[in-house]
């Protein structure tokens, strides 16, 4: 019964994920047509600005990930 609320949950955040980053592929579309900057170079001038929080979101993404890759499945 757990199982099945995995996997549509799981379901959710993939089509989530995967829309996300289409978003972002047609955002640096349109910007590259329009000559602003793209994604990367914003990103990176943010990075630059705020190296503190730029390290805390990388810590944030690493400990989501590790909860999603070592937290076990319940059997049963």
């Amino acid at each position: 019964m757990t199982a099945d609320t995995y996997r549509i949950g799981m379901a959710i955040v993939i089509e989530a994920l995967c829309v996300i980053v289409t978003l972002i592929a047609l955002l640096d579309t349109v910007a590259d047509f329009r000559g602003w900057p793209n994604v990367t170079e914003n990103v990176d001038a943010w990075t630059q600005r705020n190296p503190w929080l730029a390290r805390a979101l990388v810590l944030f993404l690493f400990v989501l990930l590790a909860h999603f890759v070592l937290n076990p499945l319940p059997r049963g």
